[in-house]
């Protein structure tokens, strides 16, 4: 049974994961029902990324402070490899991680292209499966005849009376760490 979760959220510049860039990852380890670590980093843009204006307005990212700030892509991939690494054997199917995010495959297919993209090939030895925590609690919520006006994580936090005062949205690990908090309170209800 595969115990270990990694949450993972992206900021990126633009929708596309082939033309545009990850510029900001945010990962938090769960291993049987236990935060044990968290990881964040800014990455600079791929040099032929598309720089998307409006994806950057929303993200709330300078692209030029990123540029300064952020890891090189091939040195950024490298210490999320070692922090994946330090919580698993990636020899061991059965110790891979199951790849938790917001949205249908949205994170993860930027993460497989930055994989790609660093000419790295190693992906599927870090994790076993994605699942979609967006249509997973949007599902037990719609199975309890709640009718949902939106899928945002921030409307589904609102819904669940979580204060959002408390995390900057758009920000890659406090989504993450909402992400939780959001899964947490489902639990709590006993909608899950």
């Amino acid at each position: 049974m595969i115990k270990k979760i990694a949450y993972i959220d992206c900021e990126t510049t633009g929708l596309n994961s082939k033309k545009n860039s990850l510029i900001e990852i945010a990962i938090v380890i769960k291993e049987s029902g236990k935060i044990i670590a968290q990881f964040q980093t800014y990455i600079k843009p791929f040099e032929k990324a598309i720089i998307n204006k409006t994806a950057m307005k929303v993200n709330g990212l300078d692209i030029d402070e990123i540029r300064k700030v952020g890891e090189d892509p091939d040195k950024a991939l490298i210490k999320i490899k070692k922090f994946l690494g330090r919580f698993m054997d990636k020899n061991k199917r059965a110790d891979r991680y199951l790849f938790y995010s917001w949205g249908k495959g949205f994170d993860e297919r930027f993460i497989r292209e930055f994989f790609i993209q660093n000419k790295d090939r190693t992906y599927k030895k870090y994790f076993h499966k994605s699942v979609d925590l967006m249509g997973m609690f949007c599902r037990a919520l719609e199975r309890n005849k709640v009718k949902l006006k939106s899928r945002k994580l921030s409307y589904i936090a609102e819904y669940l009376k979580i204060d959002l005062r408390e995390y900057k949205l758009h920000s890659a690990l406090d989504d993450v760490l909402l992400m939780i908090d959001i899964e947490n309170k489902i639990k709590q209800i006993g909608l899950f």
